[in-house]
């Protein structure tokens, strides 16, 4: 009996260790999402989605706080609407939002992420003023020269730089949940999977715990039978 107890015992110290407490703190400075309830989301196989917790946004404010026992990649929703990704970690973590940017801070992934989405949107927003820019150009008659020394050529470079943005950072985090996170948030809103050349530049170099994960493994069988049944 002694025993048993005992192992009881420790098997229960080993589980609380393993359980670490987080505490998310928010603020968004956009006034349409007061009052609405914003989703703590993890993201599954097939597109589905599990709510781990939700609150409502009371004068610009949100928290979130719990336990868990392992570190994942999350988003954060309105309803159906993406506002943003992060890691469930345990720790203090701070989120703002704006209509201009977002930022992480508190936690050792959270500030990794955090960096590599600053460098991202910087990339997105320069995207955002080519696009204006190429509708003024239209307006304006320009020439289809002009366009597409201006606008299509500067294009074509930015989603290059993108794609080797979002490819390095997931080849740098492979053995982490940055990695197939980040795979499944760009990737897994494509409503057919497929496999793009930007997909296998990073599965040809992925470790086979990489592409093991549950999700990169379904991701990768579905784009297959996409390809044999065209």
């Amino acid at each position: 009996m002694r025993a048993i107890c005992l192992f009881l015992l420790s098997s229960f110290l080993l589980l609380v260790s393993c359980t670490q407490e987080y505490v998310i703190s928010g603020n968004s400075d956009i006034s349409m999402h007061d009052g609405k309830t914003i989703y703590l989301r993890e993201s599954q196989i097939r597109n589905q989605t599990h709510d781990i917790d939700s609150c409502t946004v009371q004068h610009g404010r949100f928290t979130f706080c719990g336990n868990t026992d392992t570190v994942m990649m999350v988003g954060l929703y309105m309803g159906a609407e993406r506002v943003m990704p992060m890691v469930l970690e345990g720790g203090d973590v701070t989120i703002e939002i704006s209509h201009l940017r977002t930022r992480l801070s508190g936690s050792r992934y959270n500030e990794k992420l955090n960096k590599f989405l600053a460098d991202r949107n910087k990339i997105l927003v320069k995207q955002d003023q080519l696009r204006r820019k190429c509708i003024e150009m239209l307006y304006r008659g320009s020439s289809e020269g002009e366009i597409d020394r201006e606008i299509t050529k500067p294009s074509v470079k930015l989603v290059k730089k993108l794609e080797k943005v979002e490819s390095d950072f997931i080849k740098e985090n492979f053995d982490n949940a940055l990695g197939p996170g980040c795979f499944m948030w760009f990737f897994g809103q494509y409503p057919v999977p497929v496999i793009t050349p930007q997909i296998q530049n990073i599965l040809d170099g992925a470790p086979d715990s990489f592409k093991s994960h549950p999700y990169i493994r379904e991701y990768i069988h579905r784009a297959k039978h996409t390809i044999n049944h065209q």
